[in-house]
Protein backbone atom coordinates (compact mmCIF):
# COMPACT_ATOMS: atom_id res chain seq x y z
CA UNK A 1 0.00 0.00 0.00
CA UNK A 2 1.41 3.37 -0.98
CA UNK A 3 1.38 6.53 1.03
CA UNK A 4 -1.15 7.97 -1.40
CA UNK A 5 -3.60 5.20 -0.64
CA UNK A 6 -3.08 5.34 3.11
CA UNK A 7 -3.62 9.11 3.26
CA UNK A 8 -6.71 8.90 1.06
CA UNK A 9 -8.00 6.01 3.15
CA UNK A 10 -7.48 8.03 6.32
CA UNK A 11 -9.41 10.95 4.86
CA UNK A 12 -12.19 8.64 3.69
CA UNK A 13 -12.38 7.03 7.13
CA UNK A 14 -12.48 10.46 8.79
CA UNK A 15 -15.24 11.53 6.39
CA UNK A 16 -17.21 8.40 7.25
CA UNK A 17 -16.85 9.13 10.98
CA UNK A 18 -17.90 12.77 10.51
CA UNK A 19 -20.92 11.73 8.43
CA UNK A 20 -21.98 9.26 11.12
CA UNK A 21 -21.58 11.83 13.89
CA UNK A 22 -23.42 14.47 11.85
CA UNK A 23 -26.30 12.04 11.29
CA UNK A 24 -26.51 11.33 15.03
CA UNK A 25 -26.53 15.06 15.81
CA UNK A 26 -29.31 15.65 13.28
CA UNK A 27 -31.42 12.88 14.81
CA UNK A 28 -30.75 14.24 18.29
CA UNK A 29 -31.79 17.75 17.25
CA UNK A 30 -35.04 16.40 15.78
CA UNK A 31 -35.88 14.72 19.08
CA UNK A 32 -35.04 17.90 21.02
CA UNK A 33 -37.25 19.94 18.70
CA UNK A 34 -40.10 17.44 19.10
CA UNK A 35 -39.71 17.51 22.88
CA UNK A 36 -39.74 21.30 22.87
CA UNK A 37 -42.81 21.44 20.62
CA UNK A 38 -44.75 18.90 22.65
CA UNK A 39 -44.09 20.75 25.90
CA UNK A 40 -45.12 24.07 24.36
CA UNK A 41 -48.29 22.42 23.06
CA UNK A 42 -49.06 21.10 26.55
CA UNK A 43 -48.53 24.57 28.02
CA UNK A 44 -50.91 26.10 25.48
CA UNK A 45 -53.66 23.49 25.75
CA UNK A 46 -53.58 23.18 29.55
CA UNK A 47 -52.51 26.57 30.88
CA UNK A 48 -54.02 26.05 34.33
CA UNK A 49 -52.58 22.61 34.91
CA UNK A 50 -50.28 21.85 37.83
CA UNK A 51 -47.85 20.39 35.30
CA UNK A 52 -47.21 23.87 33.88
CA UNK A 53 -44.09 24.27 36.03
CA UNK A 54 -42.76 20.93 34.87
CA UNK A 55 -43.46 21.88 31.27
CA UNK A 56 -41.66 25.21 31.73
CA UNK A 57 -38.66 23.34 33.07
CA UNK A 58 -38.64 20.96 30.10
CA UNK A 59 -39.02 23.79 27.58
CA UNK A 60 -35.89 25.44 28.98
CA UNK A 61 -34.15 22.05 29.20
CA UNK A 62 -34.80 21.21 25.54
CA UNK A 63 -33.74 24.67 24.39
CA UNK A 64 -30.45 24.36 26.27
CA UNK A 65 -29.83 20.93 24.75
CA UNK A 66 -30.79 22.03 21.24
CA UNK A 67 -28.36 24.95 20.96
CA UNK A 68 -25.07 22.99 21.29
CA UNK A 69 -26.42 20.31 18.96
CA UNK A 70 -26.97 22.86 16.20
CA UNK A 71 -23.53 24.39 16.82
CA UNK A 72 -21.95 20.95 16.60
CA UNK A 73 -23.75 20.31 13.30
CA UNK A 74 -22.23 23.49 11.85
CA UNK A 75 -18.75 22.51 13.04
CA UNK A 76 -19.09 19.01 11.59
CA UNK A 77 -20.37 20.38 8.28
CA UNK A 78 -17.37 22.73 8.03
CA UNK A 79 -15.03 19.85 8.88
CA UNK A 80 -16.64 17.72 6.16
CA UNK A 81 -16.19 20.53 3.61
CA UNK A 82 -12.53 20.80 4.60
CA UNK A 83 -12.01 17.05 4.15
CA UNK A 84 -13.68 17.10 0.74
CA UNK A 85 -11.57 20.02 -0.43
CA UNK A 86 -8.35 18.40 0.84
CA UNK A 87 -9.11 15.27 -1.18
CA UNK A 88 -9.76 17.30 -4.34
CA UNK A 89 -6.88 19.78 -4.06
CA UNK A 90 -4.09 17.31 -3.39
CA UNK A 91 -2.17 16.22 -6.46
CA UNK A 92 -0.87 12.78 -5.64
CA UNK A 93 2.65 11.92 -6.72
CA UNK A 94 4.73 8.81 -6.06
CA UNK A 95 6.86 10.86 -3.61
CA UNK A 96 3.90 11.40 -1.29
Amino acid sequence: MTKENTFQDKIKMEMKNVKRELFHEEIRSVFFALGFASNVACMITQPLSILILLNCFFVVFFLKLFKPTVKKQFVLAKHMDFLRSSMKEKVWTPKD
